[in-house]
């Protein structure tokens, strides 16, 4: 049956299925965040955990490319849009040209880039060992997309990745109070776009819980060679399951607005 078939495929600290059922998530046994393969058991990703909207959004502390700590809590009075990424994700880089527009279409919005583990760690660009390793990806990220954003990075335990939610291209948008005004695990930028002129004209403004499907353009593939390829062959056999999750959360949350 497909459930014996998927508790084959799932790597044995992790469970998928219960009783012969497709259990609803993947669920980690052990403490692997910065994982040397790609595999979808790496993220929950039918539950988008993190602060719900209209909650208050957790204050954290970050590191800046200069070495300097940043808080959330620096930014209280502006919006913020709150991007995790990494130089490895596909969802990521390809969303990075239309990001830029929107830095310029709203200045007075504080725009956070949190850099976070390799979503796609390969040979050329591997798994973080170190705090060093993983801000000098950060940099690399900054230089290569020529991103003007606020990048922050993560410490090397994913705590504030952790914090809001794991997605490896999650969106929040933070009101000036400080609460959650719209959040997606996958950064579609034309529904952005359409978040942030909403709250520009009313900074209160709230909205409803969205489960958006990752939307990866053409330019987004160059995150995996530049990885490596042994990104490229970790990814190959999780796309049918990637294909099925996707479908089954067409089924589970309808067509969302996009």
């Amino acid at each position: 049956c497909v459930s014996k078939v998927l508790d084959r495929l799932t790597p044995p600290d992790w469970q998928l299925c219960t009783n012969g059922r497709f259990n609803g998530r993947f669920t980690m046994k052990s403490n692997d965040y910065n994982y040397k393969h790609f595999g979808f058991w790496h993220y929950s990703l039918e539950h988008f955990d993190g602060p719900k909207i209209g909650a208050m959004a957790p204050d954290f502390t970050a590191t800046t490319l200069d070495k300097k700590t940043m808080r959330l809590s620096d930014f209280r009075g502006k919006i913020v849009v709150l991007e995790s990424a990494s130089i490895t994700c596909p969802a990521t880089i390809g969303t990075t040209s239309d990001m830029q527009q929107l830095v310029r279409q709203y200045p007075d919005i504080a725009f956070l880039l949190l850099y976070v583990r390799e979503a796609h760690p390969g040979e050329r660009i591997a798994a973080h060992t170190s705090f060093d390793k993983k801000l000098s990806c950060a940099k690399r990220f900054r230089e290569e997309e020529h991103d003007n954003r606020i990048i922050v990075v993560d410490d090397l335990e994913g705590t504030v990745h952790k914090q809001y939610g794991l997605f490896p291209n999650f969106v929040y948008v933070i009101g000036s109070d400080g609460y959650v005004a719209w959040r997606t695990p996958w950064n579609v930028t034309k529904r952005l776009n359409e978040v942030l002129a909403s709250i520009h004209k009313n900074p209160h403004a709230r909205f409803s819980e969205e489960y958006l499907l990752p939307e990866i353009k053409n330019q987004g593939f160059r995150a995996l060679p530049r990885a490596g390829w042994r990104a490229i062959l970790d990814l190959i056999p999780n796309i049918p399951y990637g294909i099925w999750i996707m479908y089954h959360f067409k089924k589970l949350y309808g067509n969302h607005k996009r």
